[in-house]
């Protein structure tokens, strides 16, 4: 995860566009078929562990047209068996379900959190790596006492929120550290079906700028240099990453920007703990100030200006140069204008700067990850996102990179997520659509799987 002395960035050439063309629908069933006939005559010490498999299916790239984009892996169900049938557990097993051993433990159907006994049909559909929701907050009332909090309702939660449309790792971005510490465990312990999770725990604002809209809850503030010592004492009891306010609405009409040498300080902290670093930016001084303190990750674009100059377009090109991600959360800006009751021209000149910066740190082949801030936002539903990334002029095969294998890459698991291929966890989206025809098809999910265990699916 980290990589030489300005702190963890992305890594180079971590998903390289194939020489060849996707394979055949023929030659996809051909390659199933041996997949299925080597299963059944591979060694029994071969076997991966109980509970669990690696995904092996036949993959080809999904790919923009003239693609010299970065190439990202795709697969096409070939036939049910091929697919996991009612939860976690070797596919290669053709046992009855009942009772099943999950987790080390044998599970009644009647259980609140048991797989569920259903054979989902995938035939023909597409498949792709589980996705990463790169912005999400556990600060909802449904999350709230997650230590005691009845399994069933927290799973309830995180598939209306999360694995209903694809998730299968998430970063938190901001809460109650020992809250998502628990929520964390009972997933990881199989009790609750989940995404796997990184979180900053409470993050850190400016000397008098604390967020209004979270008030009367108040985050702590970095006044001055010394104070990073703030930011060690949430990583050393838990967090997995830092997140910082370096340019934060203190009240409906005003933002506080941290000063570079405070943040510059706090990444310092993060970056010897081998720690990644976000920012929330608010506009254009505060993200020069991430940018110019070190961050790592800006967690919006920075599309408001209170005086109503443009923003400044010297950033992409800067946060290229320095090796930095951008999460866009264009949907965000909609969302939260028009809930203040802003006219529309004003939403549409936010959204649209929004916009405009993705496109230009695309352009510029910075690395974006895909999220969208829910959890502060209560509408879950991710498709606005697409489409609004799509107007951003991605294609779908950077789309779905921001959803695999950019994530993978900038949080150190590339080397086993992001990607369906041999040996890798069994991370699966089975989507009811096709992204390369409409990018609102990656939220229309019909399967998503975590390690080889179905933690959501949808039978109609």
């Amino acid at each position: 995860m980290y990589e030489g002395e300005r702190g963890p960035r992305s890594v180079d050439g971590a998903c390289q566009p194939e020489d060849h063309a996707p394979p055949s629908p023929r030659r996809l069933r051909s390659r199933l078929s041996r997949l299925a006939r080597e299963r059944r005559e591979g060694s029994r010490e071969s076997r991966p562990p109980e509970g669990r498999y690696k995904a092996n299916l036949a993959v080809h790239t999904l790919r923009p047209e003239g693609g010299d984009e970065c190439a990202t892996t795709w697969a096409s169900i070939g036939r049910p068996r091929d697919a996991v049938a009612g939860g976690g557990g070797d596919p290669r097993r053709r046992r009855s379900h009942r009772g099943r051993r999950h987790h080390g433990r044998r599970r009644p159907w009647g259980s609140p959190c048991a797989p569920r006994r259903q054979n989902h049909r995938l035939l023909g559909r597409d498949g792709t790596a589980g996705f990463w929701n790169s912005h999400v907050h556990f600060t909802g009332a449904d999350f709230r006492a997650a230590d005691t909090a009845p399994a069933e309702s927290l799973a309830a939660a995180l598939r209306a929120m999360l694995t209903s449309y694809g998730v299968v790792h998430v970063v938190d971005t901001g809460s109650y550290l020992p809250n998502t510490l628990a929520l964390r465990r009972r997933i990881e312990s199989g009790e609750v079906p989940g995404p796997s999770i990184l979180t900053a725990g409470s993050g850190f604002a400016p000397a008098g700028g604390s967020p209004y809209y979270i008030l009367p809850a108040k985050i702590p503030e970095l006044t001055r240099p010394e104070d990073a010592v703030l930011v060690e004492a949430e990583l050393s009891r838990g967090g997995d990453i830092v997140k910082l306010f370096t340019g934060s609405w203190a009240t409906p009409s005003s933002i506080v920007v941290m000063p570079v040498d405070v943040v510059r300080a706090a990444v310092e902290v993060g970056h010897r703990r081998r720690k990644l670093v976000f920012a929330h930016p608010s506009n254009s001084p505060g993200a020069r100030a991430a940018i110019e303190g070190g961050v790592d990750v800006l967690a919006h674009t920075f599309p408001t200006s209170l005086d109503g100059s443009p923003w400044d377009r010297a950033l992409p090109a800067m946060m290229k140069e320095r090796g930095m991600a951008l999460i866009p959360t264009l949907k965000l800006w909609p969302y939260e204008l028009k809930r203040e009751g802003l006219p529309a021209e004003l939403v549409e000149l936010v959204l649209g700067n929004g916009v405009a910066q993705t496109r230009a740190f695309a352009e510029l082949r910075g690395q974006l990850l895909f999220g969208t801030d829910v959890g502060y936002m209560i509408d879950y539903d991710p498709t606005e996102e697409f489409v609004y990334l799509q107007r951003a002029r991605l294609a779908p095969a950077q789309i779905l990179a921001m959803l695999t294998t950019a994530p993978a890459a900038r949080f150190g698991r590339a080397n086993r997520t992001g990607r369906l291929a041999p040996g890798f966890s069994a991370d699966v989206v089975v989507l009811d659509g096709d992204p390369a025809l409409d990018v609102r098809a990656f939220a229309k999910v019909r399967v998503t799987i975590r390690d080889g265990r179905i933690i959501y699916g949808r039978t109609s």
